[in-house]
């Protein structure tokens, strides 16, 4: 074989395959992963299907379309062994959850899981959990307090820790749930721009009004005062207590 070229061992895991073998000669080092992904879709009977539909890997190391082959072959072998996978796009939900305190101690209080949103996100299983986090990010539109950094996210009961690590080892499926942990009465913001909230709002988040209704306690509080004020009033000003109002007279 001329140098500078290798022979692909395919094991095909795409479908109903069970790592079927096949071999791919006259490679070029200098191929890109992306034409070397249509070699392999013609290889395996499957030349009708685009490049980005399947993934390749080496061990656990992903084969990234822009990257050379060479890139992943410093040892100069003439043959290597690549895994080939459907990719599989995942919509997941991230479930908001209020908390307070930090480190050891953490405290979610109860009423945190009546004031849950609902985030969700489209991104597929090879990806990693810093980029779901980013993603994350991006939604929750509040860099000041919320960086793929210090977002914290658990899947099952457990935190995801490793960034490098893929949401198809995390063991994530399609339409699976995730807790994102935020600060005590946090809510997540509209999207940007007038009359754009309610068409972007999450599948599941709650609306403007209903943020009030979650965290909106302080304000009922001020009305039961203002009742007792009322009722604690001289004689014959409760009688007209709406007019007063009507006045425009300033609460306390």
């Amino acid at each position: 074989m001329p140098n500078g070229e290798v022979t692909l061992v395919l094991s095909d895991w795409t479908k109903d395959k069970n790592g079927d073998k096949h071999e791919l000669p006259g490679v070029s080092m200098e191929s890109t992963i992306l034409n070397i992904k249509k070699l392999v879709l013609k290889e395996l009977s499957m030349g009708s299907r685009e490049p980005e539909s399947i993934l390749l890997y080496m061990g656990t190391v992903h084969l990234e379309n822009e990257k050379l082959l060479k890139e992943f072959n410093k040892s100069n072998r003439s043959k290597l062994s690549v895994n080939v996978y459907d990719r599989v796009d995942l919509n997941l939900r991230v479930k908001t959850l209020q908390h307070c305190g930090s480190g050891g101690c953490v405290c979610v209080p109860l009423w945190s899981f009546l004031c849950r949103q609902t985030i969700n996100i489209k991104i597929s299983d090879y990806k990693s959990v810093r980029d779901l986090k980013e993603l994350i990010a991006d939604e929750l539109n509040d860099p000041d307090r919320y960086t793929a950094a210090n977002i914290k996210l658990t899947f099952s009961g457990s935190m995801l820790f490793d960034d490098s690590q893929s949401l198809k080892d995390v063991g994530l499926k399609n339409n699976s749930t995730l807790t994102l942990f935020v600060d005590c009465l946090y809510w997540k913001k509209s999207a940007k721009g007038s009359g754009e909230g309610a068409a972007n709002k999450p599948q599941g988040a709650a609306a403007p009004g209903e943020q009030r209704d979650c965290v909106g306690a302080p304000s009922e509080e001020a009305e039961s005062k203002k009742e007792e004020r009322e009722q604690g009033a001289p004689e014959g000003s409760q009688d007209t207590p709406k007019a007063s109002m009507s006045l425009g007279s300033p609460q306390a």
